[in-house]
């Protein structure tokens, strides 16, 4: 990114800092979601929330929106669609869920109540989704 003169994300997705977002008004399963991200972006990329969870919780305040990010617990520890390991930073990646396996992660407008912004769900619900995706440099 130090080389770029500017960057830039395709139409209906937004920019923040080094990356491109987008929010599906499509209510899916976290499996179909992770899917449709995979087609969009090249890459299995629901939100990692690292570096832009206050962007995010903003964006959604202001469009009241949420969705599916990409944390999930498969029965053997809470990981990101990456395959890492969720560091004790993220305050859910603590938790044991009573039932774990097959337990994801959502994020909603801080301002509806849920606490600190997320909630652990079952992966087989419907929910809006959200992709992340590196945006183009020129």
């Amino acid at each position: 990114s130090a080389g770029c003169k500017w960057k830039c994300c395709p139409v209906d997705w937004t920019l923040f800092q080094d990356s491109c977002y987008y929010f599906s008004s499509a209510y899916t399963k976290w499996s179909s979601t992770r899917r449709r991200n995979k087609k969009m972006s090249n890459h299995q990329s629901l939100i990692n929330l690292r570096q832009s969870s206050c962007f995010l919780f903003e964006f959604l305040e202001q469009s009241f929106r949420y969705g599916w990010i990409g944390l999930y617990n498969n029965g053997t520890g809470w990981r990101w669609v990456s395959g890492d390991p969720c560091d004790s930073s993220v305050k859910y990646c603590s938790r044991n869920e009573p039932g774990g396996k097959h337990k994801c992660v959502s994020i909603y407008p801080s301002n509806w109540g849920y606490v600190d912004g997320f909630e652990i769900e079952d992966c087989d619900g419907y929910n809006e989704g959200t992709c992340e995706k590196e945006a183009l440099c020129f």
